[in-house]
């Protein structure tokens, strides 16, 4: 990644104090599919602020030059998480066990178009889990979407199963890192 982006944390308040520009990223990242509903900006931030108020919800955010170039967010899965039920394969009860301390869940993580393939996507990922103390960390990723997916394989990341979190939602692979 080049040196010239400050990469900031942010928990609950500090995201939602940010939305106008991770709305602007969003925008610019999700250009194609905007017109499909679950991708509009206000579904987008319809979910965003459901998770903004989870007590352990991180935002990292990497700014170049006073500009946004990209962001990642996730939180830790409470014991009671919906987060599975989604899985459209079968999947091991351990997989989709939690205990509120052992999984994170990275539930965004986008790169403007034009600051692709320089490193931000994986330093944003690094400074979201710096410090956390879990086993695991998972992520969904559409198949089609093969530079996400293909980067998520090289940081170690498996895919454990197929998962449509919302009635509306594309089809997307789970994945899962042990730490």
């Amino acid at each position: 990644m080049s040196s010239d982006a400050d990469l900031v944390r942010y928990d609950g308040p500090g995201l939602r104090a940010r939305k106008d520009d991770l709305l602007e990223v969003y925008r610019e990242a999700y250009a194609e599919r905007l017109d499909d509903p679950f991708f509009s900006p206000d579904r987008f931030w319809e979910r965003v602020e459901r998770g903004s108020h989870r007590e352990a919800v991180r935002l990292v955010t990497a700014d170049v030059a006073g500009r946004l170039v990209g962001f990642t967010l996730g939180a830790v899965l409470p014991t009671d998480s919906a987060w599975w039920r989604g899985l459209t394969t079968p999947a091991d009860p351990d997989l989709v066990r939690e205990t509120g301390s052992r999984t994170f869940c990275i539930n965004e993580l986008m790169v403007r178009p034009d600051c692709r393939r320089r490193g931000y996507a994986a330093a944003l990922s690094a400074a979201l889990l710096d410090g956390l103390s879990v086993e695991r960390v998972a992520l969904l990723v559409r198949p089609e979407n093969t530079p996400a997916r293909s980067a998520y394989l090289s940081w170690g990341f498996r895919v454990v199963g197929r998962m449509r979190p919302f009635p509306d939602s594309p089809l997307y692979e789970a994945m899962v890192k042990q730490l």
